[in-house]
């Protein structure tokens, strides 16, 4: 699933440059058009959450190249919420956030979420 700050419209231009498909490349999109506070506030992860029946936050794990996006995990009450360091900011701004982990690589995530026992348990 992937949500963006942007509104839908520059979302869906940039999947499209990507050559993305919802449905085929990611699961969903939800965007900051479609919630009436964006982040740090959680309502784009809770309406995630809504839209694939998941009730419980601890089956949730936040991924994001901002501090902003740390606090909405955080704020959400995700399992982990987790910084990486490819896009807006760096290991010293992303650490300020106070993230589980910090990552320089998004297949960072695959022994971590092992370690946690969530393997099987990630939507």
């Amino acid at each position: 699933m992937l949500n963006t700050g942007y509104d839908r419209k520059t979302a869906e231009s940039l999947l499209e440059k990507l050559n993305w498909q919802v449905g085929k490349d990611v699961d969903a999109l939800i965007t900051a058009s479609d919630v009436s506070r964006n982040r740090p506030y959680p309502d784009m992860i809770n309406l995630a959450m809504q839209k694939f029946e998941i009730v419980d936050p601890s089956f949730v794990v936040k991924i994001g190249d901002s501090i902003i996006d740390i606090q909405e995990g955080q704020q959400a009450g995700c399992a982990l919420s987790i910084g990486i360091t490819t896009g807006a900011h760096d290991l010293t701004q992303l650490n300020s956030a106070y993230p589980d982990y910090v990552i320089d690589d998004l297949l960072e995530i695959v022994p971590i979420l092992e370690k946690k026992n969530m393997v099987n348990t990630v939507v």
